[in-house]
């Protein structure tokens, strides 16, 4: 993997492009403001999740399901996201 060093301008600039790129040719940013690294930005590969993280967090107990509960979900999917959010 290879680091490079940006200004956070540069990084609030061209961040669209400086994703894209740190995924096809695995590059890690690292964002520095007045000569200090404050953090860093690495490309994901494939489906990292999908081992782990995403079951764990789609998957409840039978017993933990109730009316209400799905009531929940239903009504937070037909919210516009500006409104999940607090937009």
């Amino acid at each position: 993997m290879t680091t490079k060093l940006i200004s956070l301008g540069e990084y609030r600039s061209n961040l669209s492009s400086l994703w894209k790129e740190a995924k096809t040719k695995n590059i890690r940013y690292v964002v520095m403001v007045r000569s200090q690294p404050v953090f860093e930005v690495n490309p994901i590969h494939g489906n990292v999740f999908d081992d782990d993280f995403v079951p764990e967090f789609v998957q409840f107990p039978d017993d933990q399901i109730t009316p209400e509960l799905l009531a929940k979900i239903e009504a937070t999917m037909k919210k516009p996201k500006s409104e999940l959010m607090n937009i």
